[in-house]
């Protein structure tokens, strides 16, 4: 049974069980929306853990996630919690917070992730090499905060020129709609990548080859795979 409980008791003070084998058991908490916690590989992994007879699964009910308060959550030995779309990370950090569990990977982190501009800072703090990149802030710009200059072939913010071709990301990791630009000797205009829809992943136009400005957005020179799809 992989269900998180429902009753009371099942919610209480955690303690680690014991299996009909007289094993020690520790439970292991999944918290995450429905659509990673009842996929099959998940399931498969979970299954394999509750077979070694060393380990209960507790899987954090979504509905309940989302609606109730940490303190009629399950309380676990240890907590597997990642966010996708719609997870509540701050409330589930404030869980983490309150009854300390072990965590088997780090929340707090995952704030970073969510956020483009952190993550080529973690980049950079920790002397990873990625490609060349500037960050706009549009608003700064339009308060006069800020330089920006765009001609055909590139962007100038400040005191820092990128030159096509180079890909355009939304601050916000959890929007997937980056658009690469060309310059005019590789024909100009722009590939737009999005999400996976049917059997397309991305749109080539041929007219746009000036810069979304609505935003935060991080240019980077785009590095050419010949073909090759590198995630």
């Amino acid at each position: 049974m992989l269900d998180a409980p429902r009753d009371a008791d099942d919610r209480g003070a955690r303690s680690c069980g014991s299996s009909s084998s007289g094993l020690i058991q520790l439970s292991i908490g999944v918290c995450a929306m429905k659509a990673k916690t009842h996929s099959k590989p998940m399931r498969a992994i979970l299954s394999r853990l509750e077979r070694s007879l060393e380990f209960r699964i507790v899987v954090f009910d979504e509905q309940m996630i989302l609606e109730e308060d940490i303190t009629t959550w399950p309380r676990v030995d240890c907590l597997i919690c990642f966010y996708s779309t719609g997870f509540p990370l701050d409330k589930a950090i404030g869980y983490v917070k309150r009854f300390r569990p072990i965590l088997l990977n780090d929340l707090e982190q995952q704030r970073i992730i969510r956020d483009r501009v952190l993550v080529y800072k973690q980049l950079q703090r920790h002397g990873i090499p990625h490609p060349p990149y500037v960050v706009v802030d549009y608003e700064r710009v339009s308060r006069g905060e800020a330089h920006f200059e765009e001609g055909y072939d590139y962007i100038v913010f400040n005191d820092k020129r990128l030159n096509k071709p180079f890909i355009e990301k939304p601050r916000d990791a959890d929007n997937h709609d980056n658009w690469i630009y060309y310059p005019k000797n590789a024909g100009g205009g722009c590939k737009k990548l999005y999400r996976k829809q049917q059997n397309s992943s991305s749109s080539y136009c041929p007219d746009v080859h000036s810069v979304r400005k609505d935003g935060t957005y991080i240019y980077e020179e785009f590095l050419s795979t010949f073909g090759t799809d590198v995630k």
